[in-house]
């Protein structure tokens, strides 16, 4: 305020102002009041209040309170689930109510503590809505806990024995009982026997690994054991190929075992002695013949015989030296004949030689028969070749050489 030069005059009063209304806004017009005039001269002064003030008024800030948050079991999204009754505290006298339903959210779906949960949903109506700034609910915290994940349906594929006690496993029918669809986990496992022989039902150890973003988030219940089958694997007995005269015994037959795996061998392996046999004797007439292995044992073993056994084994005729035909044409002359002329049936030699008559002296036909006919001549008898030699001997019509009077 100015007043003329040499004018009594003072300004009193403490000034104020009003906006037009309470209400928010910007740039809203201010009314002074309050100034006064005093002095000798204040009655020559019309006082004009201060005019073209303008102000703001901005939104008060109003808290929701009464909310908590809840603790979960991951379930593969941030919802939080909220307790307690949303309130607040507008001015006395203020036309304000709190509408909306509070949620919460937290930050990420993953397991943790304490995860802050930002609260929203809850609005604000009534006339005086506009002139608040509503502060949705701060500082809730709550935790998300795993999920528990259950891990069945691993199975072991039978072996055959190996040597070692690894299994191979098979995840066709495995079941994770509990993971949510679209999380990222995986898993693999291995798998070990109890120990590397050979039985049935075996206990399979499992050992599992997983992997993928979510595997945190699952408290997992891993299946431990399964069981598989170790079956015996094949060893085979091999016989040597060998050749006899037919009319002799076989002498030694043999062979050898394979299969083995793992390094092993015989010793240690399997228990018992290999031995081979035959069914073939000598009185066998010449052909092939099996030579078959047996004698051994063993746990994790099972045997088998070699292709080439059933006919490992050949009798070969043999060809009688010229002291035997010497000696057959004699005892054909001397003793056989009158025999056969009463008992024409025909008489067998061994295996290297066969004296045949014909049973019709008349046309001089021949016609062999076996001297295990039911007609056929028991003649027994026995004669020494040469001074001292072996022994041919004629039994049941058939004529029985030493072995050392048979080559090839």
């Amino acid at each position: 305020m100015t007043a003329l030069d040499g004018d009594s005059v003072i300004l009193d009063g403490t000034a104020g102002g009003l906006f037009a209304d309470k209400n928010v806004a910007t740039d809203k017009t201010i009314d002074v009041t309050g100034n006064s005039l005093s002095g000798d001269d204040a009655g020559n002064y019309n006082l004009v209040q201060q005019a073209g003030l303008t102000a703001d008024i901005t939104q008060a800030d109003l808290l929701v309170t009464g909310l908590t948050a809840g603790d979960k079991t991951y379930n593969a999204n941030a919802i939080a689930a909220l307790g307690g009754t949303s309130a607040v505290a507008a001015i006395s006298g203020d036309d304000v109510t709190l509408d909306g339903t509070a949620g919460g959210l937290f930050a990420d779906k993953n397991v943790g503590s304490d995860k802050t949960v930002t609260a929203s949903g809850n609005t604000l109506s009534g006339d005086d809505a506009g002139n608040y700034n509503l502060v949705q609910q701060a500082g809730l915290t709550a935790d998300i806990t795993q999920a528990d994940l259950l891990v069945t349906g691993l199975t072991a594929g039978d072996k055959t024995y190996n040597g070692d006690s690894s299994a191979t496993l098979n995840t066709a029918n495995l079941l994770l009982t509990g993971l949510i669809d679209g999380d990222a986990l995986s898993l693999s496992a291995t798998g070990l026997f109890a120990d590397k022989n050979a039985a049935a039902d075996k206990t399979v150890t499992l050992a599992s690994h997983y992997t993928g973003a979510d595997v945190s988030n699952y408290a997992i219940v891993d299946q431990t054991t399964t069981t598989a089958d170790i079956t015996q694997a094949a060893l085979t007995y091999s016989a040597t190929a060998v050749s006899f005269f037919s009319g002799q015994a076989p002498g030694e037959l043999s062979g050898g075992v394979s299969g083995f795996v793992a390094g092993e061998t015989l010793i240690g392996s399997t228990s018992g002695a290999p031995t081979w046999t035959t069914e073939a004797g000598a009185t066998s007439q010449p052909g092939s013949y099996a030579i078959n292995g047996a004698g051994l044992t063993a746990g994790n073993y099972r045997f088998v015989q070699g292709a080439g056994n059933a006919s490992a084994l050949t009798l070969t005729p043999g060809t009688a030296t010229n002291p035997v035909v010497q000696v057959t044409a004699q005892l054909a002359s001397s003793v056989l004949s009158p025999q056969v002329r009463s008992q024409p049936q025909a008489l067998n030699g061994s295996s290297s030689v066969r004296v045949s008559q014909s049973d019709n002296s008349d046309n001089g036909s021949a016609d062999d028969s076996s001297a295990d006919d039911a007609n056929s001549a028991a003649l027994n008898t026995q004669m020494a070749i040469a001074s001292g030699g072996p022994a041919m001997q004629i039994v049941s019509g058939g004529v029985n050489l030493p072995e050392t009077m048979v080559a090839e």
